[in-house]
């Protein structure tokens, strides 16, 4: 292979680098003295492309080696020491170390990354292979109801060697439709080139009206500015969904139409089977010295098939837009699972993790720093808090201002989704010094955050509109999550859960029991567990102690309480919690319990 290797790299469903190199590349993160990403120059033996910045760590500085190889492939070879990639379509794993050759064009995912390797020139000769998605939706190019037509094309061709031939180069057309999004002009050429037509053209149904996309002419042959397709064959198409051919009823009849164009065509149908464009192709009955050739069933199978292969570009392309930009709120995984899974979108009742994390002081923050300078630092924050969930395999469900939404538990049914939740949300607080090296300076405060977990059943789908889509969870699990998370400002926590989430943790030993509450619009109280901020070091009494004193107060053990929060109170670690429940103690030994006792009642959201 000599073609240089066609490199495209999407930051989530975007691209954002296309670049032509020749021979072996290296992908990696960037080093010492290298400009910012994509940066790419020659090396010794091969080229360089950086395509991360220095501090992600989710892609090593030397982390993939693609090399070209022979009969249109190219040799993936994982350099990272630690770091693995993943293959696509079928989403294999390359581990560190790992090497495998694979047939162009090559996709596989780096880190946060989706890199695509391809080269320009013609695929080698061979069928093409639709991924199962568009499988699904009945577009495969050698369907039930064209294989019959071409193996009987094939026995009762006049010349199966120069069939087959043709086949193969069509073949090679239909691969390069399949995975390029400029397919019409290469269609339209196979169809003069390789059907043998005079011309041959590409057309779109676009609101109703027929549109020329792509069109390629015989040579000696000049386009005709006032050509018009048939409406005739065109509304055969629309009602037949079939291809469709014109021949003489008889030889006579033959000779009688010499220089009259007899036409081929076959529906470009989306994947529910409705007409969104044609294959068009058409050929001159000449009576002159050569012999007449109208179009024969052969030739308007291959029309057919390679509508078939557009057709098949076409939802390749859809799927793949699609896929991307569910990454943006989904994995990779669940991504897949939705534009496949069509019936996931309707609603259903599952058992979820519904996570909201918020940023306190933000009215005031941004108050100082004007609305350019609010919209950078909040970009930089989503997009830290939003790799927590997507690396701990939750659903991205919305961003309300400053405040995150999340989910676990669909559309993937889990076992472990309260503890991927946990875990992201400790993720979440553990990404507050790095964003306070960044910010720290232009907020003039450090960055704190309040997160909220509930577990429980909701009705999860599609819960935005045909026109704005969102996939997420209703219900009052919904309303709990996000009450917990006010309820955070009131108990001086940045972490608190629920006990349905609690009961679910499979290591749920440094949780400790802080209240029972009673949530603003919600009917049943509510009991609250709080898990220690990553960054700071809470002494070994931190939850023994705190829970001795929670007994002793619902008890009405109120002096006990006092005692056993001391500890808490009067060290170096400033356990705020634990101060507000030693207030709750003190008043009702002035006061009295309250009336709702040991129940707290919120004062607000």
């Amino acid at each position: 292979m000599t073609e240089p290797l066609h490199i495209r790299v999407y930051e989530k469903q975007v691209p954002v680098c296309t670049v032509d190199l020749e021979g072996p590349v290296e992908l990696g993160r960037q080093d010492r003295g290298e400009s910012r990403p994509y940066y790419h120059y020659k090396k010794t033996d091969r080229y360089r492309l950086v395509m991360a910045r220095q501090e992600e760590d989710t892609v090593s500085r030397r982390h993939v080696l693609i090399e070209p190889a022979e009969a249109d492939q190219a040799r993936v070879t994982n350099l990272s020491e630690k770091l693995s990639i993943r293959l696509l379509p079928d989403d294999r794993e390359l581990r560190p170390g790992q090497s495998e050759v694979m047939p162009l064009p090559v996709m596989l995912t780096v880190g946060r990354r989706t890199v695509r390797v391809h080269t320009e020139g013609t695929p080698p000769l061979q069928l093409v292979v639709l991924p199962e998605s568009v499988a699904a939706a009945d577009l495969s190019l050698a369907g039930p109801s064209a294989l019959p037509s071409l193996a009987n094309s094939i026995q009762s061709a006049p010349n199966q060697r120069e069939f087959l031939q043709s086949l193969k180069a069509l073949a090679s057309v239909l691969n390069n439709c399949a995975t390029s999004s400029s397919f019409f002009e290469p269609a339209a050429q196979a169809m003069v080139q390789m059907i043998e037509l005079d011309s041959g053209r590409v057309l779109l149904l676009e609101n109703g009206k027929w549109q020329v996309k792509a069109e390629f002419f015989r040579d000696a042959i000049l386009p005709d500015p006032q050509w018009r397709p048939s409406t005739q064959i065109l509304a055969g198409l629309q009602q037949m969904k079939r291809g469709l051919y014109q021949v003489p009823s008889s030889a006579a009849e033959t000779v009688s139409l010499a220089g009259v164009k007899t036409v081929a065509a076959a529906p470009i149908l989306d994947r529910n089977g409705n007409v969104v464009g044609a294959i068009y192709g058409d050929r001159r009955l000449d009576g002159g010295t050569q012999a007449l050739r109208p179009i024969s069933a052969l030739e308007a199978t291959l029309v057919e098939l390679l509508a078939q292969a557009v057709a098949t570009g076409l939802a390749r392309i859809e799927e793949e837009s699609k896929r991307l930009q569910l990454e943006q709120f989904f994995t990779r995984e669940l991504a897949t699972q939705l534009t496949t899974r069509r019936e996931l979108l309707d609603g259903q009742d599952a058992e979820v993790t519904v996570l909201f994390c918020d940023v306190r002081g933000f009215s005031r923050i941004s108050a100082n720093l004007g609305g350019a300078k609010t919209v950078a630092w909040i970009n930089d924050l989503m997009s830290e808090l939003s790799e927590c969930v997507l690396d701990h395999q939750g659903v991205l469900v919305d961003y309300i201002g400053d405040a995150l939404m999340a989910m676990w538990g669909a559309p993937e049914d889990r076992a472990d989704h309260a503890q991927l939740a946990c875990q992201a949300a400790l993720e979440m607080l553990s990404s507050t010094p790095r964003l306070n090296s960044r910010w720290r300076e232009t907020l003039g405060e450090p960055l704190q955050l309040s997160i909220g977990l509930n577990t429980g059943i909701a009705r999860v789908g599609n819960i935005g509109s045909q026109r704005k889509f969102k996939y997420g969870p209703l219900g009052e699990t919904v309303n709990i999550a996000s009450r917990v998370q006010g309820a955070t400002r009131y108990l001086k926590s940045a972490l608190l859960l629920t006990r349905s989430t609690f009961e679910r943790l499979t290591d749920s030993g440094a949780a400790r029991r802080v209240a029972t509450v009673r949530l603003v619009n919600i009917d049943q109280p509510v009991e609250l567990f709080e898990l220690p901020d990553p960054n700071l070091q809470p002494p070994a009494e931190w939850k023994p102690a705190y829970e001795s004193a929670l007994n002793d107060f619902e008890k009405h053990r109120f002096r006990q309480a006092t005692a056993a929060l001391r500890p808490l109170v009067d060290g170096e670690f400033e356990d705020e919690t634990a101060l507000v429940l030693l207030a709750r103690a003190v008043n009702a030994l002035v006061n009295g319990p309250e009336e709702q006792h040991p129940i707290w009642e919120l004062p607000g959201k």
